[in-house]
């Protein structure tokens, strides 16, 4: 029963095709698409722009460092207040002789060191699948 109902449409899809010709396009089609693409005006392409610059990247860290030393020399402070001056005037005074009370176990210089590496190499992968990503 249903294929007599398709009988007609695919008589029509026939008689359709036989009457629908195949255009032929010119010879030299490509290189007219190529010289019309070659005219136009070619965009600046996206250069790469980081966020934070390399000097606000050394500000960071160094901000950084001396907030977690401060935060080392005087842990043993009983006094606390968001500007405590005596502390600061100690932590800047006394801050290589301070140092040298802190020891750390090997396991965390091989961790902190093992992290770093894996942590440059991961950024430097990056960094070469962008540029090639982007054809810089």
């Amino acid at each position: 029963m249903q294929q007599n109902n398709e009988r007609p449409i695919e008589d029509l899809v026939e008689k359709m095709m036989q009457e629908i010709t195949v255009e032929k396009t010119s010879v030299d089609f490509t290189a007219n698409l190529m010289q019309r693409v070659r005219s136009l005006p070619m965009e600046r392409s996206i250069s790469y722009q980081p966020l934070i610059s390399k000097l606000g990247w050394m500000l960071i860290s160094c901000c950084v460092l001396a907030l977690i030393g401060f935060v080392i020399v005087n842990k043993d402070q009983t006094k606390s207040g968001l500007l405590n001056t005596e502390a600061m005037d100690h932590f800047l005074h006394n801050f290589s002789q301070d140092l040298n009370g802190i020891h750390f176990s090997g396991i965390s210089i091989y961790a902190v060191l093992l992290s770093t590496i894996m942590l440059l190499v991961q950024i430097s992968i990056l960094v070469h699948q962008y540029q090639k990503r982007l054809g810089v």
